[in-house]
């Protein structure tokens, strides 16, 4: 077990103390595949948490102390300034742990223009900063742009908000902030636009009705794995061995079927198919028993 200590530290903003700023914490494990100057946290690891500096610019908070994990602060002002601090309680002594004053600097924007599919508005649709829970996000207008103020200089990402019609997470998409200056950065979310497919499971002329089905990209992937965490599950056929979901356009994918019946019944395709996504009748797939 980890043990619980308490952090505090105090923003300053040009020497004054920086007062009632919405403070963000991420915590979670950090990418092994991010350079050592462009940190980033696992998505699928981290939490998020918000506090608010009190008069003195203060904030205080009570965390576990997980060697393993990283830990990020990011305060902003309305003078375009703020700060990103990164820490990691490792080798900390004592139940207490003060990381002193944090300086606020000048801060850069980010005006971001989306390119969604054709036919789909991006008016309403939200990214999120460097994590699915952020509470730092820009909604775009109808012409697919937002701004973004007083981030503070580095590599950040922005992330879709879950939103009908996408794969969730769309991203990371990367770009730089610099003092006093605006990035423009191009988001394409076309390659994460979800689709509906359309598939009918025969097996010897007769359709597989009833049956759970699963999209798994390898064909020789771990189906059982599949089937309990709903990895790839696209729906459940009809008496016609008809079934229609939302998944990633153009993929090529292996399907997999599970009777809902005592024993269980695993099927295979016979072979891979392309989902084009295109609205054309659905694709007949072949199916083979296996053990």
């Amino acid at each position: 077990l980890h043990p619980l200590k308490t952090i505090r530290c105090q923003f300053l903003d040009g020497g004054d103390p920086l007062v009632g700023a919405e403070v963000e914490l991420l915590a979670g494990l950090l990418d092994p595949t991010s350079p050592s100057d462009q940190r980033h946290l696992l998505k699928e690891d981290d939490s998020a948490l918000w506090m608010r500096t009190d008069q003195h610019g203060r904030i205080e908070w009570t965390a576990f102390s997980n060697p393993d994990y990283q830990y990020r602060l990011l305060a902003r002002s309305t003078k375009n300034t703020a700060v990103e601090h990164w820490f990691t309680l490792q080798d900390t002594t004592g139940p207490v742990v003060d990381l002193g004053e944090l300086t606020l600097t000048t801060s850069g924007s980010l005006l971001a223009r989306v390119q969604t599919p054709e036919g789909m508005t991006p008016a309403g649709l939200t990214l999120l900063l460097d994590n699915v829970q952020s509470t730092v996000m820009g909604q775009c207008d109808k012409s697919g742009q937002f701004t973004l103020h007083g981030l503070p200089p580095g590599t950040h990402r922005l992330y879709l908000a879950e939103h009908a019609g996408f794969r969730s997470p769309a991203g990371p998409f990367p770009f730089e902030v610099y003092p006093d200056a605006t990035t423009d950065l191009q988001v394409d979310l076309r390659p994460f636009a979800l689709e509906d497919s359309k598939l009918q499971l025969m097996h010897e002329g007769f359709p597989l009705a009833q049956h759970k089905v699963f999209l798994l990209p390898d064909s020789s992937g771990p189906m059982d794995k599949a089937v309990q965490k709903d990895l790839g599950y696209l729906g459940m056929t009809d008496d016609e061995g008809r079934v229609q979901g939302e998944r990633p356009p153009h993929d090529w994918v292996q399907v997999w079927a599970v009777s809902t019946s005592t024993p269980t019944v695993k099927w295979k395709g016979t072979r891979r198919v392309q989902l084009t996504g295109n609205g054309d009748p659905s694709v007949s797939v072949q199916m083979k028993q296996v053990p």
